[in-house]
């Protein structure tokens, strides 16, 4: 389920996908959320309040469940966890009327997409941020992986793998796609054949080096 906004009309999101958000602004400020906090929207400029529990990441969420950017899709701890790796001016960026998850130092929007995507959805997406990469989560997908020895002195070793049951959204990305496979470990596919069964071949690397080589400075396991 997505909300999806019109200038005629904006859509009335249930609690359970009302997007989260790390940052609010406060007086041109990005500040995060605390208790009794007050802040708003970059985007539609309307308030926002803290969302401040025991259990998950503290964030805001808008106060009259109307969400302003209709590519936001219902935000996850996952999106959360990523996004506490950057700083606040590359976090939730805005661009015209949307909100670019992550946009590191060197202008790359790193999308993240825990939800289901059309095809249609990733080709506007594509163009309209131009310099990005796209991190999907799909802790579940079953994904076989082969590790296999580089084919020539000093190259790196990298893994084939088979996809029963492929998310096909995949086989529409054309910039850079990046898996998040769970327990700490990132796919980076080179290639993905569109079909069923799926294979394709690339690279696994920790969470951390994917992290460094977006310009992150941090140490395994921080």
């Amino acid at each position: 389920m997505r909300c999806n906004t019109r200038k005629t009309r904006k859509t009335r999101c249930p609690k359970a996908y009302r997007r989260k958000m790390m940052y609010a602004n406060q007086n041109g400020m990005k500040i995060k959320a605390e208790p009794e906090a007050k802040g708003q929207c970059p985007i539609c400029e309307q308030e926002l309040i803290p969302k401040c529990g025991s259990i998950k990441i503290w964030h805001w969420s808008h106060k009259n469940l109307v969400e302003c950017d209709n590519w936001s899709e219902g935000e996850s701890e996952w999106h959360l966890g990523w996004k506490k790796y950057f700083q606040p001016d590359q976090v939730e960026v805005k661009m015209e009327n949307h909100r670019a998850d992550i946009v590191n130092k060197s202008g790359i929007v790193v999308e993240l997409q825990a939800s289901s995507i059309s095809p249609y959805e990733i080709l506007i997406r594509e163009r309209f941020y131009g310099k990005m990469i796209w991190l999907f989560y799909l802790p579940n997908a079953q994904i076989e992986l082969r590790e296999k020895k580089a084919k020539v002195a000093g190259g790196k070793d990298f893994v084939t793998f088979r996809w029963k049951h492929p998310s096909k959204t995949v086989w529409g990305v054309s910039k850079l796609l990046f898996i998040d496979i769970g327990w700490g470990r990132i796919l980076f596919v080179k290639k993905v054949y569109d079909r069923c069964p799926c294979g394709g071949w690339g690279y696994v690397v920790s969470k951390w080096e994917f992290l460094r080589g977006l310009g992150v400075v941090v140490e395994d396991g921080a």
